[in-house]
């Protein structure tokens, strides 16, 4: 799992302990830093990609 994925995970968790609760503020704070987490993600991914494209594209102008 990765460190993001865990991050979600316990997010995630912190959600549903905090509703238990009824502490509604902690909920939209876990849910704000859910959704930054998920926005960083997507930002790696789109890093990732690029990175392999780049190394495909140096591949072909190697040989």
């Amino acid at each position: 799992m990765s460190i993001l994925g865990g991050a979600m995970e316990n997010c995630d968790s912190a959600v549903y302990n905090f509703q238990a609760g009824g502490h509604s503020d902690a909920v939209q704070q876990a849910l704000h830093i859910r959704g930054i987490i998920e926005e960083a993600a997507g930002m790696g991914n789109a890093l990732i990609e690029r990175t392999r494209d780049a190394l495909n594209a140096a591949a072909n102008l190697i040989g």
